[in-house]
């Protein structure tokens, strides 16, 4: 469960930001669904949080620094080499920052714990990297569980708490100076960290819908009950499906796709056909990839992901939710999470957009909308719409159409500029 995430210094990030999924609780929204965290100084989160903002306002950059912590987590140790490089990309707008390390900061609650877990890093090396926990049960208290700072060369000023034991010594050892303490450790069959670990690898998910890959929904229609809910899935969305064929696909050869890449083509194109019945019941094949649209591909895609977050309670993070999406089929996909007769075990749906629809009807509440803008002095900044004073909610898209709240483009009227072909063509026969 997420509850909190910082970044500075990061892509169009220059200064601090900082995301929280803490609710307010407010009275007018007392039967909306919360989340309980178990932990009493934040006892609940929102089941959604929705980042609207222009194009190149940030919102990518923001859930990009997300994703970029789970990698070096994930990565760091297992796939890296001494000179490897680490995937930071710095604010480059100023001389200060494109040399400064760029700072991720997260909160998140596992089964046994609540994390507050923060990295600093530059391509080259960690700067500093940090971990305190606190236990689910009555009375606990926030513990530092390590610390490092980077004092020189490979060289690194380390604080212990009292969780880890006595073997911490041989992962502090181990860590390389582009490898992370927490995924060494890891790689050393650290007990402590196994849990936090897998909340980066394995309840964490990432997604673009700019980008479709259909490999894990592909991967559960190969199961009995697992495919029944994808079809039933897809219905819900009036895609009208009886069932779905996966298959090699014949186009895909060894002679077109020499080794190593013929096995990872086969396995991530494979030939996906949707069968319907026409007005007599007779079977009719729909060729996946030529004969379906844009949007029917989306929902494909997001049906595995919504799926296992909604089974296994995870935390899912989608980079322009909307695209190619119909806006009802947007909004119903979103109410998934907003249900508490369908969410019962308390997955989250973080994502961008640009759809300024789904903010009427009241579907999202005040503390699960954001806004995302830039400026040229500070680059990226976020604001929670709780920081303004709000009107009516019917009049919600209507207010961040118009600019009230930012996140909108500044567009110009020198767009017509652009298209003064004649006045062109006549300074051109001046010269």
């Amino acid at each position: 469960m997420l509850i909190q995430f910082s970044i500075e210094n990061f892509g169009s990030i220059r200064t601090r930001q900082t995301l929280s999924l803490t609710t307010l609780g407010m009275s007018a929204d007392k039967d909306r669904l919360r989340l309980p965290t178990g932990f009493s100084d934040t006892p609940y989160v929102v089941p959604v949080c929705a980042l609207f903002g222009a194009n190149a306002a940030g919102k990518t950059s923001l859930l990009d620094g997300l994703q970029t912590l789970a990698r070096l987590v994930r990565s760091s140790a297992k796939e890296g080499t001494p000179d490897s490089s680490l995937p930071i990309r710095p604010y480059k707008l100023t001389e200060e920052t494109k040399s400064s390390p760029s700072t991720f900061e997260i909160v998140f609650a596992t089964e046994n714990y609540r994390f507050e877990y923060g990295v600093s890093a530059t391509k080259s090396a960690v700067q500093s990297e940090w971990m305190f926990a606190r236990r689910r049960v009555k009375r606990s208290k926030t513990q530092l569980v390590f610390e490092r700072n980077h004092v020189e060369a490979d060289r690194y000023e380390w604080k212990f708490g009292h969780l880890l034991p006595a073997s911490k010594d041989v992962w502090k050892d181990a860590t390389r100076a582009n490898a992370l303490f927490i995924s060494t450790s890891v790689q050393l069959n650290s007990d402590f960290f196994r849990e936090p670990f897998e909340w980066f690898t394995r309840e964490a998910s990432f997604l673009s819908t700019t980008s479709p890959d259909t490999i894990m929904t592909d991967e559960l229609l190969k199961g009995g009950p697992s495919k029944k809910r994808i079809i039933q899935l897809l219905n819900a969305f009036d895609l009208r499906v009886s069932d779905i064929e996966i298959s090699d696909d014949p186009r895909v050869t060894s002679e077109k796709f020499p080794k190593p890449f013929f096995d990872y083509v086969k396995a991530a194109m494979p030939k996906i056909t949707f069968i319907r019945e026409d007005e007599q019941g007779n079977r009719i094949e729909f060729d996946f990839r030529s004969e379906e649209s844009s949007g029917t591909h989306s929902i494909y895609q997001l049906a595995s992901y919504v799926i296992l977050t909604m089974a296994l309670g995870n935390t899912l993070i989608i980079d322009e939710l909307n695209t190619n999406l119909h806006p009802n089929a947007f909004r119903h996909l979103v109410r998934i999470f907003k249900s508490k007769r369908i969410n019962k075990k308390n997955a989250q749906l973080i994502f961008s957009t640009h759809d300024s629809s789904i903010l009427l009807g009241q579907l999202l509440a005040r503390d699960e909308i954001w806004f995302v803008n830039r400026s040229p002095a500070s680059g990226t900044e976020i604001t929670p719409l709780t920081e303004f004073s709000a009107r009516r909610e019917a009049a919600l898209q209507r207010q961040f159409l118009s600019g009230r709240y930012g996140g909108v483009p500044i567009l110009s009227n020198k767009l017509f500029e652009v298209f003064e072909f004649e006045s062109e063509d006549q300074n051109s026969e001046n010269n």
